[in-house]
């Protein structure tokens, strides 16, 4: 049996205002005069996202443990000794988000080589899972391999059509474009990342499509400001698609906020009345989908700023020929 206890949850010192801030800030947004706020932690696979949130944790699972919110900006923790030492050591930095997305550049650089026609998209997502492994542990970017996880949604040819295709069993063929959605997390922050390929040599029809969709991507991102609304940058994309031969291809939101869940909540689309303030990411993922013919979505990850608009994921956002 653990031995349980509680102790005051003591961020580093780069980390205790942040922290603090945070506490407070839940607080804020609640309306109810609260004197303690209670997260309670389950066990996997339900592990609660939002006791992550408000302690700032990144390492350790802390199953069946409490966090304990005082409107002073106050964080206590019921854990087990065992969970403890991960506890003190805790912090939460941007950089998170910029080593996730390094991950996935590396992997699509390891996969140049491997073999792509007469093999099925079951066959290539299990490859580029197997390759990101084997490059966390080679990493100094990872803590542990553990900590490297990747998702990965593969349409090719026809399928590309279907935004969030599984990856099945048709063989991929010269010619195939192929949507790939994928992403690493890395101490539980998730990305999320898609790029669209062409087996062989594209034709003008698939070139057509990928630039329309890259401009798409360009004119939500210049949007992305303090202030925007969600529809509105949603709206920057949408409109520049069904202005092209495209109309109505377009089939899906713009994007999501991404955080400690891959979609965490907040959304970017043509009914969301939300408002971008600094600090929020979102993903940037405009798509056009031809049935029988394919797919095309471009997905970075973006920072809202006080300025400018900051892309996350730095893999070449350029139609690639395989």
């Amino acid at each position: 049996m653990l031995w349980r206890r509680t102790f005051n949850y003591a961020p580093p010192l780069t980390r205790r205002g942040p922290v603090r801030d945070r506490v407070r800030r839940i607080y804020r947004n609640v309306s109810d005069g609260l004197d303690l706020i209670v997260f309670l932690n389950s066990t996997e696979p339900h592990i609660d996202r939002s006791f992550f949130y408000a302690t700032g944790l990144t390492d350790g699972l802390f199953e069946g443990c409490g966090a304990w919110l005082t409107p002073d900006g106050g964080c206590e923790i019921t854990t087990s000794a065992l969970e403890e030492e991960a506890a003190k050591k805790s912090a939460l930095p941007l950089h998170v988000f910029r080593s996730r997305d390094d991950s996935t550049k590396l992997m699509k650089a390891a996969l140049r080589g491997h073999k792509r026609i007469g093999i099925n998209a079951s066959e290539l997502t299990y490859a580029a899972f197997e390759r990101l492994r084997k490059l966390a542990s080679k990493s100094a970017r990872f803590i542990d391999i553990s900590e490297a996880v990747v998702t990965t949604r593969l349409g090719s040819g026809p399928n590309g059509a279907e935004p969030h295709y599984t990856a099945g069993s048709r063989k991929i063929e010269p010619g195939d474009m192929i949507v790939i959605d994928f992403g690493a997390a890395y101490h539980m922050y998730c990305s999320d990342i898609t790029r669209t390929v062409v087996v062989g040599k594209a034709s003008e029809e698939q070139r057509r499509m990928h630039e329309t969709v890259a401009r798409a991507q360009a004119a939500a991102f210049a949007k992305m400001k303090p202030g925007s609304t969600a529809k509105s940058v949603d709206a920057a994309a949408r409109s520049l698609i069904d202005r092209s031969k495209y109309k109505g291809r377009f089939i899906h939101g713009l994007g999501h906020s991404i955080g400690l869940a891959v979609h965490d909540g907040g959304a970017l689309n043509s009914t969301s009345d939300l408002v971008l303030r600094p600090n929020m990411v979102f993903t940037d993922e405009p798509g056009v989908y031809v049935p029988g013919f394919g797919g095309v979505r471009i997905e970075d990850d973006v920072l809202i700023t006080k300025g400018e608009p900051r892309f996350m994921s730095t893999a070449p956002r350029d139609l690639r020929e395989l």
